[in-house]
């Protein structure tokens, strides 16, 4: 018969404790406290609640979504993607329970929201970014830092490094006969200056008069004009500019296939940080 047995006046137990039958141990080491295995011949993992005060144990997901938190995907809240489990996403499109800027993460088959609200993200969490996330009412750049404003409630870009200022980066995208009619490279960050654009054409594009010109949402061609590049001829084609952003700005690639069925080109911008 099992008993309810409670001693409340033991002052000290054996420095290996078997909990439950069969079940791991706790294990005084030289001053600490180890889980073990039952036979006692390597540790055990311990499950927490996540911490609140200064000396309680930090969680692997508290550490994930806290210290060390990679982006690797984005949610459009109309049409959320194939839950992960693990993984990290950031709405970037209102739509359904999702908020545009919050992150979700993975967990039991549902992409379940980090913080409550954006209200109540911290200011200045850290996020690292690893793909272009296009398409909706917020946008991010690949292999990027953003920190999280509090006041105005936005993730704010930081750039690649959050050390390094005045340094020349690039943009990058491939271009194809079948690609979308604006293709974007990635996001000009605040401050940021245009001053080259690279289009390598690999494959001659077979249409009567494909097109492409590089820009912005406000001046399509703003750094490369069609008339710079011929997409018929394999080549390198280079555009001088020198354009600086105000503010962060997604580079865009219009393109016009015109029946083109074949053809390939990598387009590049390089610029300079703030």
């Amino acid at each position: 018969m099992s008993q309810n047995v409670k001693n409340y006046g033991q002052s000290g137990v054996a420095s290996s404790v078997e909990i439950g039958k069969g079940g791991a141990r706790v294990r005084d080491n030289a001053g600490a406290i180890e889980a073990r295995n039952n036979a006692d011949t390597g540790l055990a993992n311990i499950r927490a609640a996540s911490p609140v005060g200064d000396d309680d144990v930090v969680t692997k997901r508290f550490l994930a979504t806290r210290a060390n938190v990679q982006v690797v995907g984005q949610i459009d809240g109309s049409n959320p993607p194939a839950v992960v489990e693990g993984q990290i996403r950031v709405c970037t499109t209102s739509g359904g329970a999702y908020v545009a800027g919050l992150l979700y993460r993975g967990e039991s088959g549902a992409w379940v929201a980090i913080f409550a609200d954006l209200a109540s993200i911290p200011t200045n969490l850290v996020i690292v970014v690893a793909v272009v996330l296009t398409g909706g009412t917020v946008s991010f750049a690949a292999d990027t830092l953003y920190t999280f404003d509090g006041d105005a409630q936005t993730w704010e870009l930081v750039g690649t490094s959050q050390t390094l200022t005045g340094v020349n980066k690039s943009l990058r995208a491939d271009l194809a006969h079948n690609s979308a009619a604006s293709v974007t490279l990635g996001n000009m960050p605040a401050n940021g200056g245009a001053f080259r654009v690279v289009v390598n054409v690999t494959q001659a594009f077979n249409g009567t008069a494909p097109s492409l010109q590089i820009g912005d949402g406000v001046s399509a061609a703003r750094l490369m004009s069609s008339a710079e590049v011929n997409l018929k001829a394999v080549g390198t084609y280079v555009a001088d500019c020198y354009y600086r952003y105000a503010s962060a700005t997604d580079i865009l690639a219009a393109y016009s296939a015109d029946t083109s069925t074949a053809g390939a080109a990598t387009v590049e911008v390089l610029h300079t940080t703030a």
